[in-house]
């Protein structure tokens, strides 16, 4: 992790300054959200997540302890029938959502929601941190013909709008993490490299930063620790290299709350996120709409009438998918 880091970052704002957000959006492709989540939402959750692991363990995967750590994560918890009526509310945050919305151009359809809890196993030293890495999605969306698609998309909106200036990034896939507890110098923190989205990446991506990445950047390049009390939010641009690093041995473990979203008209993000009949299938045009991109996975799900039987064998692919070939993805 390279220091000092240069102003203005970390770039913190409340959700309230949605224009600054879209601004930062743009600019350094990610932006920390101060008190975005009320000490309630943080217990309600915390609750939630802690009783869950008693009653049903099986829910949570766990990968392969590493550095030091261990992952638990739980994919597709909107898909329990008593995790859902807890849990929907947060998807579309009152406080998180309308800054990711505005940034999707008021567009912002789901793409995923689980949970991640990052645990210290035992006193194991740490070996450092994960390499840094942007995510592409299954369809490559952060590859350079995709990136390049975004410039000349925002350039069109620039024309057809009239307006001089810069050129807003187009953004198609955006995160909200959500910081269950505190995340100080010691934990697990996340971090990136501001800037990064704007850059056309190598498709598939590198594990690490690649040199021309750091050359185009110049002296603006910086490796940024995102530190924040629980209810600390981040909302960044899945084309920005990220990673999650190790912090120390004496800190404890992290829990964290990931909710990604696409713009519409854009590829899904995964061919493995399943999303319940409740959902899909809502009387309510606007939630009807907002869970209106499904993937393949999805597709079979719905064609079998949401059979629990049909869920049960694409969730086991989606316990295995992602830690197979996505394993880097489990601590962004």
């Amino acid at each position: 992790m390279r220091v000092p880091v240069p102003a203005p970052h970390p770039v913190t704002l409340h959700p309230e300054q949605k224009d600054e957000i879209s601004a930062a959006l743009s600019t350094f492709g990610y932006v920390v959200l101060a008190e975005a989540y009320s000490d309630g939402d943080v217990r309600e959750l915390n609750e939630f997540c802690d009783a869950t692991q008693r009653s049903s363990p099986e829910s949570w995967a766990d990968s392969d302890a590493q550095d030091g750590l261990s992952d638990l994560t739980w994919y597709n918890p909107l898909c329990d029938p008593q995790a859902l009526p807890v849990l929907e509310r947060f998807v579309r945050h009152e406080r998180t959502f309308p800054c990711v919305n505005r940034a999707l151009a008021n567009t912002a359809r789901f793409a995923e929601f689980d949970f991640r809890e990052t645990v210290r196993a035992g006193s194991a030293a740490v070996a450092g941190d994960m390499p840094f890495h942007h995510d592409q999605g299954t369809h490559g969306a952060s590859s350079a013909a995709k990136i390049a698609r975004r410039v000349q998309r925002s350039k069109m909106v620039i024309s057809r709008m009239g307006l001089d200036g810069t050129i807003p990034h187009y953004h198609e896939h955006l995160c909200c993490i959500v910081y269950l507890t505190d995340v100080g110098p010691d934990e697990p923190a996340f971090a990136v490299v501001p800037g990064s989205h704007r850059i056309p990446a190598i498709d598939p991506p590198e594990r690490g930063v690649p040199a021309d990445v750091e050359t185009k950047l110049g002296n603006q390049y910086c490796e940024v620790p995102l530190l924040g009390p629980a209810g600390t939010a981040i909302v960044y641009d899945i084309s920005l290299y990220h990673t999650r690093l190790n912090g120390s041995s004496s800190g404890t473990g992290r829990r964290t709350l990931h909710t990604y979203f696409s713009r519409d008209g854009t590829d899904c993000l995964t061919d493995w996120v399943l999303i319940p009949e409740q959902l899909a299938r809502s009387p309510n045009l606007e939630t009807k709409a907002f869970f209106s991109q499904w993937n393949y996975s999805q597709q079979l799900y719905a064609a079998s009438g949401f059979d629990p039987g049909r869920f049960t064998a694409l969730a086991n692919r989606t316990t295995s998918f992602p830690q197979r070939l996505l394993r880097g993805a489990l601590a962004r």
